[in-house]
């Protein structure tokens, strides 16, 4: 009878034995890899506070405002560390091994699109960017072979859209540089995204416009918030649900204008125009073939587009604007090069001292402080024995590249003509150019996953700056003084409160 009435008690004792071990087994399971994971975060020097809630105020504060400042002091002292960022943190490297060993490096151990969608949150706007890439085969494939074709829409829609925002006057008229070269960018690049009459019309554009600040101020807004609550965040408290609607009701027409034509003649319809939108619609397969799915093709594309291009060329105006004895050499160089090949790809690409006053101005300004942005899909290690966890954000200093004297003589003098002059070294012309990437000039990153859009916005923007160059004078408010960068974070925007001087050329 003791025995029989002891068997229920010894039951239960084993059943919570066995709890307790499974309990401890689930408990190893998930911690032990989190604490590996925190002595390789442990092993990188930190910028920063390292406890937990000092460094996400760090990042919130502190390094949100002066992001450029910390970065280059941790590359002054090491080779790779990390510092705090909303996301988690951020490992930075520099120097020409590391920057060679994330090129190598395959996507399926570090990734550049799980890293845009980590530190751009997109995919709560315009949906993930893990999915079909088609787009990004038709800007490496179509656009770049169609740019020579293109190039007379191009060069039309510079001629409008600069007639419209600068008309030439007689005396000196004074104009906001940022804004005004957004509406410019914005016209000339949705003259090949969307093509005609889409690309005049204004209140389009200006809500693409509006869509680049938003989309930046959306991510900040929504990374306060925990990733449960970010996706009805991002539906309730930015406004991007409704720009897309707004978009989706310009675009419809022309959306389903083209798929009616193909469905009637095929793709090589009567009347095809080649432009961005109409490669998308003839290669989007299944659910991309929607129109909303279309439109969000178009808006990533203007974001991307209007926001780089922008700054880029309102770098080179400011620095031109501040340096005017280089003007009458560039003048020089372009009506030579006119002449000789009419206003056409051809021409641009002889202009060699336009060219390097752009890859001057990046080398000196640039978009941001770090480039080459990756996320580690599984445990990473460089070439020199240096290990990252699952998970890292990792991403190259710009600065240790483009400011080291011994690759720039003189790196912190802004010197138009500096990759020109080299170009004229044997051996050192096609690696100068502005869209040429190494791993002494990131400002494009470097390797497959450079920027593919590069070749059309360097095309764009020369062709821009040779238009300027012959048609105004111009001037900043103080003579020689360059407004001052703004810097958020890691990026880096031309002053948008700077102004510059245009008047009909005299000369």
């Amino acid at each position: 009878m003791i025995t029989e009435s002891l068997l229920p008690l010894t039951v239960t004792r084993t059943q919570w034995l066995a709890f307790v071990a499974a309990l401890v087994a689930l408990v190893a399971r998930y911690s032990l890899p989190w604490m590996h994971k925190q002595r390789l975060y442990a092993a990188i020097p930190a910028i920063g506070p390292t406890n937990p809630i000092s460094s996400y105020k760090f990042a919130k504060s502190k390094f949100s405002t002066n992001a450029r400042t910390i970065i280059e002091e941790g590359a002054r002292k090491y080779r790779v560390f990390r510092v705090p960022q909303m996301f988690g943190w951020n490992i930075i490297v520099s120097g020409k091994q590391y920057i060679d060993d994330l090129r190598k490096a395959p996507d399926d151990q570090l990734s550049f699109i799980d890293a845009l969608e980590k530190t751009m949150l997109m995919s709560y706007f315009l949906g993930s960017a893990n999915g079909d890439h088609y787009t990004t085969d038709i800007i490496k494939h179509q656009l770049a072979r169609n740019l020579p074709n293109l190039f007379g829409d191009i060069r039309e829609e510079i001629l409008l859209a600069f007639e419209d925002k600068i008309p030439p006057t007689e005396d000196w008229t004074k104009l906001p540089a940022y804004s005004t070269v957004a509406q410019v960018v914005a016209q000339v690049t949705n003259r090949i995204l969307v093509g005609v009459p889409l690309c005049g019309n204004k209140d389009f554009l200006n809500l693409n416009i509006g869509f680049t600040m938003e989309v930046n101020k959306g991510r900040q807004m929504i990374q306060r918030y925990p990733g449960v609550l970010r996706p009805l965040a991002a539906k309730y408290f930015t406004s991007m649900p409704k720009r897309r609607e707004q978009a989706l009701r310009y675009l419809l027409p022309f959306i389903e204008e083209k798929k009616k034509s193909i469905k009637e003649y095929g793709k090589d319809y009567p009347g095809k125009l080649e432009n961005f939108l109409t490669w998308i619609v003839d290669e989007a397969r299944g659910e991309e073939r929607s129109s909303i799915r279309l439109t969000n093709r178009i808006l990533m594309m203007n974001f991307a587009a209007i926001h780089t291009s922008s700054m880029t060329f309102t770098q080179a105006l400011y620095e031109l604007a501040a340096r005017p004895q280089y003007i009458p050499a560039l003048r020089e160089e372009v009506e030579s090069v006119v002449e000789r090949y009419g206003w056409s790809k051809m021409a641009l690409v002889h202009m060699n001292k336009l060219d390097s006053l752009f890859k001057e101005s990046q080398r000196i300004n640039g978009i941001g402080c770090v480039t080459m942005n990756r996320m580690a899909l599984k445990e990473f290690t460089f070439s020199d024995g240096t290990r990252i966890p699952e998970g890292a954000i990792v991403s190259v200093a710009s600065a240790p590249s483009h400011l080291n004297q011994e690759i720039y003589p003189n790196p912190d003098t802004f010197d138009p003509f500096r990759f020109a002059k080299i170009r004229e070294e044997e051996g050192q012309g096609a690696s100068n150019q502005f869209v040429a990437t190494s791993n002494d000039y990131v400002a494009f990153g470097h390797g497959k996953h450079a920027c593919p859009g590069r070749f059309f916005a360097a095309n764009e923007l020369k062709a821009m700056m040779a238009h300027v160059i012959l048609t105004y004078d111009i001037k900043l408010e103080e003579d020689g003084i360059k407004p001052p960068n703004q810097w958020s974070g890691t990026s880096c925007m031309p002053n948008t409160r700077g102004s510059v001087l245009f008047r009909r050329r005299r000369n």
